[in-house]
């Protein structure tokens, strides 16, 4: 599983932050899918209950190739937002930690 996870340091609401500045007010998980279709939205959390943290999973078939698609999708287009942090990792099915994406 991929795990992407979104964090703003200055924003109350991370998801309102993306909405704003990068997904023309879609949705982050169907922004994502729409850029890269062969990953499939599955879950989503409000880690420490705080709206400015935010983390989406999506499954695939190839996670290692698609999570470097999401890792180098979102460093581009977040570059010119301060605002916006990010990490891609590879969980297993209970959500445990694997590898980080830094491609």
């Amino acid at each position: 599983m991929i795990k992407v996870s979104f964090w703003s340091h200055s924003a109350d609401d991370i998801c309102e932050l993306l909405e704003s500045n990068l997904t023309s007010r879609m949705d982050i998980e169907d922004w994502l899918v729409q850029k890269i279709p062969s990953i499939c939205f599955d879950c989503m959390d409000y880690p420490q209950d705080l709206e400015s943290f935010y983390d989406c999973f999506f499954t695939s078939s190839s996670e290692d190739s698609d999570a470097k698609s999401i890792y180098r999708l979102l460093k581009e287009e977040t570059e010119e937002i301060a605002e916006i942090y990010f990490s891609v990792s590879i969980v297993d099915n209970k959500l445990n930690f694997i590898k980080e994406i830094n491609v």
